[in-house]
C-alpha cells in the first residue's frame, strides 16, 4: 500500500521516480496488488488520469463509502480534547459537506482554527481555503471565491448566531 501516494509527483525527479514504480509492478505482476490511497482524491486522480503520466490508466478506482455523522463526532470531540474548541456539530456538517466529505480537507480547517485560536468555524473555512489557495486548492472541480463562500454562510447561518464582529 502506498499512502499519501500523490505526493510522489512533488520530487525533483518525480516522472523517473514513478516510471521505476511502474516497472517493478509489472516486472512483478501477480506477486502482489499495489493499492494507492491519499488524501487529495483530486491530485490522486491526476496521477492516472494523465495520458502523458507513467501511471496512466494503471489499475482501477475503487470508491469508498463516504464518512459520517461517525467522523463529524468524532473532530468535534478531538478538538474540544485537544484545544478546548467547542465546535458545533451541524455546522460542521455543513462544512464537511460544502469540502466533498474530505476528511483530510475538514481535519485541515480545524487545525488552522486551533492554530489561529479560531472559534468561528466560517473563519477556519476561509482561512484554510486561503492558505490553500496557494497549493492550487480547489473544492472538488469547483475553485470557491472569498464573497461566494461568505454568502453561502451568510444565508445558512441566522444573523444572531454570530458574535458581533464575526464573520468572515
Amino acid at each position: 500500500m502506498l499512502d499519501e501516494a500523490q505526493t510522489l509527483v512533488t520530487t525533483a525527479n518525480a516522472l523517473n521516480e514513478i516510471s521505476a514504480l511502474r516497472g517493478a509492478f509489472q516486472m512483478n505482476t501477480g506477486k502482489y496488488e499495489p493499492v494507492f490511497t491519499g488524501s487529495s482524491r483530486d491530485r490522486l486522480e491526476r496521477m492516472f488520469a494523465d495520458s502523458r503520466a507513467p501511471l496512466y490508466k494503471y489499475g482501477e478506482r475503487m470508491e469508498f463509502p463516504k464518512l459520517g455523522e461517525e467522523f463529524i463526532a468524532h473532530v468535534v470531540e478531538r478538538a474540544r480534547l485537544a484545544s478546548g474548541l467547542r465546535l458545533d456539530r451541524d455546522e460542521v456538517s455543513t462544512v464537511f459537506k460544502a469540502l466533498g466529505q474530505r476528511p483530510g480537507d475538514m481535519i485541515g480547517v480545524v487545525r488552522v482554527m486551533m492554530r489561529n485560536g479560531m472559534t468561528d468555524l466560517a473563519q477556519g473555512l476561509a482561512a484554510k481555503l486561503h492558505d490553500d489557495r496557494e497549493q492550487d486548492f480547489q473544492i472538488g472541480k469547483y475553485r470557491i471565491s472569498d464573497e461566494r463562500l461568505e454568502r453561502y454562510f451568510r444565508e445558512r447561518r441566522s444573523a444572531d448566531t454570530l458574535p458581533a464582529g464575526q464573520g468572515i
